[in-house]
């Protein structure tokens, strides 16, 4: 469909773009408000992206169910990087992400009180080296929600930083220089959640690495 960015599929949610390879799922970042499946398992085979990028970059505000399928072989040679940029009103489901280099899953979720859904995902890899805070699943919240539901953590991590953590690095406020905050922090709900890896940094996180304003409305 759409002269061959994908294998079929119309992008609805009863009939989502179906995708089989790592360039058809690039192409996701020309469809970010749309439905997608993964139909195999998909092998970046050493392709790297640069620091703070996304293989699929800009904020996807769609739904994403991988049916099962595995996703591997993204590298950064930064500090961090990611599988999806950004999430706004986004469902990621129901997939496998293996990882040996510091790319969550998704930089920042449930921006501007938006609402974010992580289901079924499991990330496995080797020992992640991080120097800033940094989480396999999500780095940050901004003002929304974020129910992760399901997820599994088997990527151990290592690292200088503060708050190093498996599913959520932290809940970002806007500091304002004078008056009222700029935006409120964020929130997030684990259910059935299980981590089953080491996490060594100063501050570890079990879940969550800087939970400091997990629950400020107002500064």
């Amino acid at each position: 469909s759409l002269d061959g960015e994908f294998i079929g599929g119309t992008g609805t949610e009863t009939d989502p773009y179906l995708i089989a390879s790592a360039e058809q799922f690039k192409n996701i970042a020309n469809h970010l408000d749309s439905s997608f499946e993964l139909l195999a398992d998909i092998d970046f085979n050493g392709e790297t992206i640069g620091g703070g990028m996304g293989a699929v970059p800009g904020t996807f505000t769609g739904t994403f169910n991988g049916n099962g399928k595995t996703i591997k072989g993204l590298r950064t040679d930064s500090e961090e990087a990611y599988l999806f940029e950004l999430l706004k009103n986004a469902t990621l489901q129901n997939f496998v992400f293996e990882i040996d280099s510091p790319i969550a899953i998704s930089a920042i979720g449930a921006r501007d009180n938006t609402y974010v859904k992580l289901e079924n995902i499991t990330v496995n890899g080797s020992k992640v080296t991080s120097q800033q805070n940094h989480a396999n699943f999500l780095t940050w919240i901004y003002s929304g929600h974020v129910d992760f539901i399901n997820c599994i953590n088997n990527a151990s991590m290592k690292g200088t930083s503060q708050y190093l953590a498996p599913f959520l690095g932290g809940y970002a406020v806007a500091w304002p220089t004078s008056g009222t905050p700029k935006r409120e922090a964020g929130s997030a709900s684990f259910i059935g959640c299980v981590n089953n890896a080491d996490i060594e940094a100063q501050q570890p996180g079990s879940f969550v690495g800087n939970s400091t304003h997990h629950d400020v409305t107002e500064l």
